[in-house]
């Protein structure tokens, strides 16, 4: 496994307290190098790579070559790659790709809506074909999708049954290079007091009121962003929902927005959004927890989590 992640084994005897003190030495500062091949030498043919340092006191760690297949350059080719990477099972690490999952009650049914939201590194302005398969606990697939998309992001939602699922996502950008995950999830909403509640989305405002959301993954950037949550209740919903931003589970609050709670379907019952425009301008880089706290009868019924991270500028 560590080889395949392109990492090191620190073997343990007994209470060695230093194979952890090496690990959190090397993890403290490090430098990745990358490059990209030039189109020539995409050609199957095997190419060496030589890396030194240029000073003392530092460990390198470098393939010693490398080999890129053959590919043409059509839109068939790449979605035949691609149907490839998510058949494979090793995971792919030349592209990084980051997924993020949500789950929502659908409305008179047991059935949940589940949105997938996926983002590749890839350069500005450039785009990445993403594929997604999602499959159940029988090894069963549920749903597939796949989308060139702009700026390397793209969601998608698909009606499921309740229950254990594994999702594999993966990209193909512009220059070739490919990234795949892998992430079981667990697709089930909150359930407090006969009300079911959405998992908590965070988002960048729409451009318009009724443009879809598109979810970050982890990575919240811009001054403000938007928190969205449903929710569905055969009797009475909810007073109010709240949302708070903390440094961690048990730490107080650095932001708290009132949501704006649309109203219920008539009868007193049914279905509901609350949303809110949370800033974000003042908060330093670093990790953080949203939370949207649900209010019924004066007290918080339930509360509704979401980490996420302000990255550093330029990042």
């Amino acid at each position: 496994m560590a080889g395949a992640a392109r990492g090191a084994v620190f073997r343990l005897a007994g209470d060695d307290p230093r194979p952890f003190q090496r690990i959190a030495r090397e993890l403290s500062g490090y430098y990745l190098l990358a490059f990209e091949p030039l189109e020539t030498e995409r050609d199957g043919r095997s190419h060496r790579i030589q890396v030194a340092l240029a000073r003392g006191g530092g460990e390198l760690r470098a393939r010693t070559g490398f080999t890129l297949p053959v590919v043409a350059p059509t839109t068939q080719s790449r979605d035949a790659r691609l149907v490839t990477l998510l058949r494979t099972l090793t995971t792919a690490t030349e592209l990084p790709v980051r997924v993020a999952t949500y789950a929502f009650a659908e409305p008179d049914s047991p059935r949940l809506r589940v949105v997938v939201s996926a983002e590749a590194d890839v350069q500005a302005a450039a785009s990445a074909l993403l594929g997604f398969v999602l499959i159940d606990s029988r090894g069963v697939i549920a749903a597939t999708a796949g989308h060139e998309a702009g700026a390397g992001r793209y969601a998608f939602s698909a009606v499921v049954a309740p229950g254990l699922y594994t999702l594999r996502a993966g990209a193909i950008d512009p220059f070739g290079r490919q990234g795949s995950v892998e992430r079981p999830f667990d697709a089930r909403v909150t359930v407090a007091e006969r009300v079911s509640l959405s998992d908590l989305i965070l988002a960048p405002l729409p451009a318009r009121p009724g443009d879809a959301l598109e979810p970050f993954i982890d990575r919240v950037t811009g001054s403000r962003v938007m928190a969205y949550l449903e929710m569905r209740a055969s009797e009475r919903l909810p007073d109010a929902v709240r949302i708070v931003i903390t440094r961690g589970e048990t730490d107080g609050a650095v932001v708290t927005v009132a949501a704006e709670v649309t109203p219920p379907d008539k009868g007193g019952g049914g279905w509901a959004v609350a949303r809110a425009v949370v800033p974000t301008a003042g908060l330093a880089p670093g990790r953080y927890l949203a939370r949207a706290e649900v209010v019924a009868g004066g007290r918080t019924i339930a509360r509704v989590p979401r980490p996420f991270t302000i990255p550093e500028r330029g990042q």
